[in-house]
């Protein structure tokens, strides 16, 4: 599992306010609060089966900040990844992948970004035999 990074660049700090919160009066960032609480989301709609029982387990583990395909990861000109849910664990921002099953486009793209993104810790999510299976996408 990875960390928070030291020194993020300043477009992730823009994009990822709630993470990394915003600079004080003396050139400090000045990071939010986390709570133990998941905040409640609205984007559940737009989940399938497997993505909604996955969030259910998520909840479970207490993850702060828990976010629903919340966060874009620019990886070239025009293409872009969106991780299904984000959020910290143990200090360490975290980005979940659920699959069904994966296409070929989906896993060089989940393979990009683990290696673009090193500060991020990236897990692909499938379900077999009734059992959930994390694994960490390298970069």
């Amino acid at each position: 599992m990875r960390t928070l990074p030291d020194n993020p660049s300043a477009a992730l700090r823009r994009l990822n306010p709630s993470v990394f919160g915003t600079p004080s009066t003396h050139g400090k960032m000045v990071r939010p609060a986390m709570s133990v609480q998941p905040r409640p989301t609205t984007d559940e709609e737009g989940l399938n089966k497997t993505e909604r029982g996955w969030l259910e387990m998520l909840r479970r583990m207490q993850i702060d900040c828990l976010r629903i395909q919340a966060i874009r990861f620019k990886l070239a000109d025009n293409t872009r990844y969106t991780p299904d849910f984000t959020g910290v664990r143990l200090g360490q921002l975290v980005a979940y992948e659920v699959k069904g099953f994966m296409r070929d486009d989906a896993a060089v793209k989940l393979k990009v970004v683990a290696r673009q993104f090193t500060e991020w810790h990236f897990v692909l999510v499938t379900r077999e035999k009734g059992q959930w299976v994390q694994v960490e996408v390298k970069p």
